[in-house]
């Protein structure tokens, strides 16, 4: 999986996004089901759409929020993969985390 710092170098494409937070849950599955559906791709939460490291104070509860999401607004099943990364420096407040969900091709998938 690569660093934070390497997702930062990107910009936003067919195979990533970025979300600040799940704020619009909506939005965030649209993305997942877009990815579903083509090749796969990568979205990482707690990094603002102009790339601005944001962090999340609480990236473990976001995380099984958006597992929720995922099990109850997407069918068929999708598997989430997850992995939290932690960073400080600039951008980044003392102990922020993010996340990267990595979502793998799965045709036909839609929101329920």
């Amino acid at each position: 999986m690569p660093a934070i710092a390497d997702f930062l170098r990107r910009n936003e494409s067919r195979t990533l996004e970025f979300k600040q937070d799940l704020s619009s849950p909506e939005r965030v599955l649209r993305a997942i089901v877009a990815f579903a559906n083509t090749t796969g791709g990568t979205l990482v939460i707690g990094i603002s759409d102009d790339r601005k490291p944001i962090g999340l104070t609480d990236a473990a509860t976001e995380e099984e929020r958006l597992a929720n999401l995922i099990a109850n607004g997407i069918e068929p099943a999708l598997s989430p993969d997850f992995s939290s990364c932690f960073r400080k420096g600039p951008g980044f407040f003392a102990g922020a985390r993010s996340f990267v969900f990595r979502a793998f091709s799965l045709l036909g998938a839609k929101a329920a």
